[in-house]
C-alpha cells in the first residue's frame, strides 16, 4: 500500500512539473506567434489582411537571426502554429496600423519588444527547468534511507 501511495505521489509531482512547462512553454508560444505577425503586417505594407502563410514566412526570416529563438521555434514549431487559431489577426493590428504614417514605427518597436521578452521568457524557462529537476531529486533523495554502520572503538 505504501508503495502504491509512493508512486502516486511521484506521478502526480511529475504531471505538476510538466504542466508548470507545457504552459511556460504555450506562453512562449503565443509570444513568438505574436512576432510573427507584427513582422508580416510590417513586410505586407503594414495592412492587416495577413495571412497565416505570411506570418510563418515572416517568422522563418525574422527568427535565422535570433539563434536562441529559432532553436525554441524548431522544437516548437507545431505548438507555435497551433495558436494561430487563437489570434485575430487584424484586432490585434488595428490599434497599430490606424495611424499609416506611425505605423511602421509602432510595428517596428512592438517587434523589438517582442524579441527581448521572449528571450527573457526563454532564459526563465530555463532556469525553471533547472530548478525544477533539482526539485524533482531533492523530493526524490528525502525518501531513499540510508543505514550507516557507526562503531565505537576503545581501546
Amino acid at each position: 500500500m505504501a508503495k502504491q501511495i509512493e508512486f502516486e505521489q511521484k506521478k502526480k509531482l511529475d504531471q505538476f512539473q510538466e504542466g508548470i512547462k507545457i504552459g511556460a512553454k504555450s506562453q512562449i508560444s503565443r509570444m513568438i506567434l505574436r512576432l510573427g505577425i507584427y513582422q508580416a503586417c510590417l513586410n505586407n505594407n503594414c495592412k492587416r489582411n495577413i495571412t497565416h502563410d505570411l506570418v510563418v514566412q515572416a517568422l522563418e526570416n525574422i527568427l535565422k537571426k535570433e539563434s536562441v529563438i529559432f532553436s525554441f521555434y524548431s522544437e516548437q514549431r507545431s505548438e507555435i502554429i497551433k495558436q494561430r487559431e487563437s489570434f485575430d489577426f487584424a484586432s490585434l493590428l488595428k490599434p497599430l496600423t490606424k495611424n499609416p504614417k506611425k505605423a511602421p514605427g509602432l510595428l517596428t518597436a512592438r517587434i523589438n519588444k517582442e524579441i527581448e521578452s521572449i528571450k527573457r521568457s526563454l532564459d526563465r524557462l530555463d532556469k525553471l527547468e533547472k530548478s525544477l529537476q533539482i526539485w524533482k531529486e531533492g523530493t526524490r533523495r528525502e525518501q531513499i534511507v540510508d543505514s550507516i554502520l557507526i562503531t565505537d572503538l576503545h581501546h
